[in-house]
């Protein structure tokens, strides 16, 4: 599959069976600013929906999407993502490496594996390549959020414990 064009993102209100303004999904995750994310799955229907909770979070803004790892370190750098949400099962460049080569190329962008599936040996294979944290594409919708927020507060690298 070939990327499609990195396009900026404009407010999308979230789909009305969110629950979005719960207590704790509404508390930043810091704040100074928006945090930037870039979301990157090769479904298309994924990373609609990605982007439309994203933009529908008051503390965050989706910066773009894409459809594979190919060229994430430059649309991270070019779009100055804090945060990836990268799906671990894609077809291109392996996304495990992609991690490896954020850590290396993008220091600050941190990344969170979105996967279906989500046994401790994926949990850890992510956390080896260097993920904060590793987020069931079976949970809630909101579990993104709230991941977002966590790997995004954090000052240090990733932990010993993928979530």
């Amino acid at each position: 599959m070939k990327n499609k064009p990195l396009q900026p993102r404009t407010f999308i209100a979230p789909p009305s069976a969110q629950k979005l303004t719960d207590t704790d999904i509404d508390q930043p995750a810091a704040a100074h600013s928006r945090t930037r994310v870039l979301c990157v799955d090769d479904s298309g229907d994924i990373t609609d929906m990605l982007a439309q909770l994203v933009d529908g979070t008051p503390d965050m803004v989706c910066v773009g999407t894409l459809d594979s790892a190919k060229r994430i370190a430059e649309e991270v750098i070019l779009h100055q993502a804090d945060v990836v949400v990268l799906d671990l099962t894609m077809p291109g460049p392996a996304p495990l490496e992609a991690i490896g080569l954020l850590a290396e190329r993008a220091p600050r962008c941190r990344v969170i594996a979105y996967s279906g599936y989500d046994d401790l040996e994926t949990k850890e294979t992510a956390r080896a390549a260097g993920a904060w944290e590793l987020v069931s594409k079976r949970g809630e919708p909101t579990d993104i959020i709230l991941a977002i927020r966590r790997v995004a507060s954090q000052q240090r690298g990733p932990t010993d414990k993928v979530d």
